[in-house]
Protein backbone atom coordinates (compact mmCIF):
# COMPACT_ATOMS: atom_id res chain seq x y z
CA UNK A 1 0.00 0.00 0.00
CA UNK A 2 1.46 3.36 -0.91
CA UNK A 3 1.98 5.96 1.77
CA UNK A 4 -0.64 8.46 0.54
CA UNK A 5 -3.29 5.74 0.49
CA UNK A 6 -2.23 4.58 3.97
CA UNK A 7 -2.38 8.12 5.34
CA UNK A 8 -5.76 8.71 3.68
CA UNK A 9 -7.16 5.52 5.17
CA UNK A 10 -5.84 6.52 8.60
CA UNK A 11 -7.56 9.91 8.31
CA UNK A 12 -10.81 8.36 7.12
CA UNK A 13 -10.97 5.73 9.88
CA UNK A 14 -10.08 8.28 12.56
CA UNK A 15 -12.77 10.64 11.26
CA UNK A 16 -15.28 7.81 11.17
CA UNK A 17 -14.45 7.08 14.80
CA UNK A 18 -15.10 10.68 15.80
CA UNK A 19 -18.43 10.76 13.99
CA UNK A 20 -19.57 7.46 15.49
CA UNK A 21 -18.64 8.63 18.98
CA UNK A 22 -20.54 11.89 18.47
CA UNK A 23 -23.63 10.04 17.25
CA UNK A 24 -23.42 7.57 20.13
CA UNK A 25 -23.02 10.25 22.79
CA UNK A 26 -25.96 12.13 21.32
CA UNK A 27 -28.18 9.03 21.31
CA UNK A 28 -27.40 8.08 24.92
CA UNK A 29 -28.13 11.61 26.10
CA UNK A 30 -24.57 12.61 26.83
CA UNK A 31 -21.98 11.13 29.12
CA UNK A 32 -20.98 12.68 32.41
CA UNK A 33 -19.38 11.01 35.33
CA UNK A 34 -21.33 13.11 37.83
CA UNK A 35 -23.70 10.20 38.49
CA UNK A 36 -22.86 6.67 39.44
CA UNK A 37 -19.87 5.74 37.31
CA UNK A 38 -21.07 2.16 36.74
CA UNK A 39 -24.28 3.39 35.08
CA UNK A 40 -22.28 5.68 32.79
CA UNK A 41 -19.99 2.81 31.79
CA UNK A 42 -22.98 0.53 31.09
CA UNK A 43 -24.56 3.29 29.00
CA UNK A 44 -21.36 3.60 26.97
CA UNK A 45 -20.88 -0.16 26.46
CA UNK A 46 -24.49 -0.64 25.36
CA UNK A 47 -24.19 1.94 22.56
CA UNK A 48 -23.25 0.35 19.24
CA UNK A 49 -22.20 3.76 17.91
CA UNK A 50 -19.82 4.40 20.79
CA UNK A 51 -18.40 0.89 20.61
CA UNK A 52 -18.04 1.26 16.83
CA UNK A 53 -16.27 4.58 17.31
CA UNK A 54 -13.87 3.04 19.81
CA UNK A 55 -13.22 0.13 17.45
CA UNK A 56 -12.52 2.59 14.62
CA UNK A 57 -10.06 4.41 16.90
CA UNK A 58 -8.26 1.14 17.66
CA UNK A 59 -8.01 0.38 13.93
CA UNK A 60 -6.85 3.97 13.28
CA UNK A 61 -4.14 3.49 15.90
CA UNK A 62 -2.89 0.36 14.14
CA UNK A 63 -2.83 2.29 10.85
CA UNK A 64 -1.03 5.12 12.64
CA UNK A 65 1.72 2.77 13.79
CA UNK A 66 2.16 1.43 10.27
CA UNK A 67 2.17 4.95 8.80
CA UNK A 68 4.69 6.24 11.33
CA UNK A 69 7.01 3.40 10.40
CA UNK A 70 6.93 4.58 6.79
CA UNK A 71 6.77 8.40 6.77
CA UNK A 72 8.27 11.27 8.73
CA UNK A 73 6.21 12.25 11.75
CA UNK A 74 5.99 15.82 10.43
CA UNK A 75 4.35 14.55 7.23
CA UNK A 76 2.07 12.26 9.23
CA UNK A 77 0.96 15.01 11.62
CA UNK A 78 0.14 17.46 8.86
CA UNK A 79 -1.60 14.90 6.68
CA UNK A 80 -3.77 13.66 9.52
CA UNK A 81 -4.91 17.22 10.14
CA UNK A 82 -7.14 16.60 7.12
CA UNK A 83 -9.45 14.84 9.57
CA UNK A 84 -10.40 18.33 10.82
CA UNK A 85 -11.52 19.18 7.31
CA UNK A 86 -13.53 15.98 6.96
CA UNK A 87 -15.14 16.41 10.38
CA UNK A 88 -16.28 19.95 9.59
CA UNK A 89 -18.02 18.87 6.40
CA UNK A 90 -19.38 15.62 7.83
CA UNK A 91 -20.70 17.51 10.87
CA UNK A 92 -22.57 19.81 8.54
CA UNK A 93 -24.25 16.92 6.72
CA UNK A 94 -24.81 14.50 9.61
CA UNK A 95 -25.30 16.78 12.61
CA UNK A 96 -26.54 20.02 11.02
CA UNK A 97 -23.59 21.98 12.42
CA UNK A 98 -22.81 25.29 10.77
CA UNK A 99 -19.91 25.98 8.46
CA UNK A 100 -18.64 29.47 9.17
CA UNK A 101 -16.26 31.68 7.22
CA UNK A 102 -13.61 31.09 9.88
CA UNK A 103 -13.99 27.30 9.51
CA UNK A 104 -13.67 27.58 5.73
CA UNK A 105 -10.57 29.75 6.04
CA UNK A 106 -9.01 27.37 8.56
CA UNK A 107 -9.73 24.28 6.49
CA UNK A 108 -8.34 26.01 3.41
CA UNK A 109 -5.08 26.67 5.22
CA UNK A 110 -4.90 23.06 6.38
CA UNK A 111 -5.56 21.75 2.87
CA UNK A 112 -2.95 24.08 1.38
CA UNK A 113 -0.39 22.99 3.97
CA UNK A 114 -1.05 19.32 3.25
CA UNK A 115 -0.74 20.00 -0.47
CA UNK A 116 2.66 21.63 0.03
CA UNK A 117 3.98 18.79 2.17
CA UNK A 118 2.69 16.04 -0.15
CA UNK A 119 4.07 17.86 -3.20
CA UNK A 120 7.48 18.13 -1.54
CA UNK A 121 7.59 14.48 -0.42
Amino acid sequence: MNNILLLSLTVFVSTLGQLLLKKGVHLVGGVSFNNEIIFEIIKIVKSPYIMGGLLAYVFAMVLTLVALSRVDVSVFALFTSLSYVLVIFASYFFFNESITVVKVMGTSLIMFGVYLIVKQS
